[in-house]
């Protein structure tokens, strides 16, 4: 039978997608703490494991990751993990034209008391005028959008001068 037979998930689950949730669980058995993962230290991964997968050798993006000291339990860490890799993935295919140079910002920012703001902005050619994220035709963004109300969050698209989006939890 063929393959998306046997496996009707698959588009769903890239690769980098699983990627980013083993790393998750690589990152679980290598700590004491084997319910929390320290999700800065997993940001700095993800990120040069995405740049040495999707950089362009005649183009070159800068990527940076701010982001506090910031320990996630798993149940927070793979949905928020699956964002970020949605996004930085995006960034890095879509957001600059192959022989241009840029930048990408991730950050993870407290906001208070048990409340966070994560976001990945680029300094690309940003998103169509009319776009809104909650009317979406990509799996990768309904992804993003579904992933961002389990973690009870409020996900906003900000386009000025690159993309930002933006997801308060």
């Amino acid at each position: 039978p063929p393959r998306s037979t046997l496996f009707p998930y698959t588009t769903l689950f890239r690769s980098d997608r699983v990627k980013s949730m083993a790393l998750i669980h690589q990152m679980l058995y290598q700590q004491e703490k084997l319910s929390m993962i320290d999700f800065g230290q997993y940001l700095h991964q993800l990120a040069d494991s995405i740049a040495s997968g999707y950089g362009r050798p005649e183009g070159k993006i800068i990527c940076t990751v701010n982001c506090e000291s910031v320990e996630f339990d798993i149940d927070t860490a793979i949905p928020l993990g699956l964002i970020a890799n949605e996004l930085i993935v995006n960034a890095f295919k879509y957001a600059f034209k192959p022989s241009e140079t840029g930048e990408l910002n991730i950050s993870l920012t407290r906001v208070g008391n048990h409340r966070f703001a994560f976001s990945v902005r680029d300094n690309g050619r940003g998103m169509p005028e009319n776009f809104r994220i909650d009317r979406t035709e990509t799996l990768g963004l309904r992804l993003v959008s579904l992933l961002s109300r389990q973690l009870r969050g409020v996900i906003s698209c900000i386009n000025n001068n690159g993309t930002e989006f933006r997801i308060t939890f």
